[in-house]
């Protein structure tokens, strides 16, 4: 086979570009070491090892979660993403977990997730998707229908991989950042509902069957810094790269509306400009680049949940609490 054919044929192979110039230079580098007699050997056998590994293998090298451009300074967290083997079987699909980052201390979860048919219909497992309502006119009765979330968390979102799917598999990216019970994010729920009336205008009918759950085999915890306030009414704030928590630890709802800040070395801060600052804010509602992204509050917990960009830890001096400030040498870190 000849050096143009060979590369022809790689151009067929499902990988990025930069992948196959990487490869292909490898190939020629190494051909051009060898003798002529062996020149072809090793061609030929570099061109069997590339069509032999299956295209998942590059993939999964490549993973890096997409962050939006509103998310994309938090591409320090893709280091934490494992490669998991959790699968399911339902209404004629396979559900595979393919990578994950699970931190079960503070509840931030980023799940990758893969469907494929295996019921031998040909059917795209997009269109069996209830996150996708434009597809439910592909919906007849007795089909069954699955949705995707962490548990029976609210917060979760799921959104479609159009990029990398197929008409035979589909790529979903499943994600919360604002767990009520962080240790109970290691499990994904496939809910299944059966159609059972499909109306003109498009609206369906479903009974409930029953779910199926994936675990997650690989956990991590992100640092944290932690303070104990007890003058502030026994309060715990614990602060992790993208996510602090003010919790409540009396167990009762927390009716004191705190102004919370991130206080960093080089004396600037993070501030809360949803409940506070408010006049900072602009007209048009585009809020100051040193604020939380969001803040939450929790339902079951008197927990109130503040969002921001990657934020190194030792970039860290302090919190202030309603105009007071607590240093981070009064903080317990960890991983110490």
């Amino acid at each position: 086979m000849k050096n143009n054919q060979i590369k022809k044929a790689m151009q067929d192979i499902q990988m990025s570009e930069e992948t196959k110039n990487e490869l292909w230079g490898k190939i020629v580098n190494k051909s051009e070491r060898q003798r002529h007699f062996y020149k072809k050997t090793a061609i030929a056998a570099a061109i069997l090892a590339i069509l032999i590994i299956p295209t998942s293998v590059y993939a999964a090298s490549e993973f890096g979660w997409i962050w939006d451009d509103v998310e994309e300074r938090n591409q320090p967290l893709n280091p934490y993403f494992q490669q998991e083997n959790g699968y399911t079987e339902a209404a004629g699909f396979r559900f595979n977990i393919e990578r994950a980052m699970c931190d079960t201390n503070v509840g931030v979860v980023y799940y990758y997730i893969s469907a494929t048919d295996i019921s031998g219909k040909n059917r795209n497992p997009r269109d069996f998707s209830s996150e996708f309502h434009e597809d439910s006119k592909h919906w007849r009765v007795d089909d069954i229908v699955y949705s995707l979330g962490i548990n029976d968390n609210s917060t979760s979102t799921c959104q479609y991989d159009e990029k990398n799917s197929t008409s035979q598999k589909a790529y979903f990216y499943l994600e919360s950042e604002a767990i009520e019970q962080p240790d109970s994010t290691n499990q994904i729920k496939i809910s299944l509902n059966k159609i059972e009336k499909v109306y003109s205008d498009g609206k369906t009918e479903g009974t409930a069957l029953e779910s199926k759950t994936i675990k997650i085999e690989n956990t991590t915890k992100l640092p944290t810094l932690t303070w104990q306030l007890e003058e502030k009414g026994n309060l715990t704030v614990i602060v992790s790269p993208i996510l602090a928590r003010i919790k409540n630890d009396t167990g009762k709802k927390n009716s004191s509306n705190e102004n919370f800040e991130l206080v960093l070395s080089d004396n600037s801060s993070i501030k809360d400009y949803f409940d506070f600052n408010q006049s900072e804010v602009g007209k048009d509602g585009t809020l100051p680049e040193n604020c939380f992204t969001s803040k939450s509050k929790e339902n079951k917990q008197a927990d109130t949940i503040y969002r921001y960009h990657y934020l190194e830890l030792n970039k860290i001096s302090g919190i202030r609490i309603n105009g007071e400030f607590y240093p981070v040498k009064n903080a317990e870190r960890q991983p110490d």
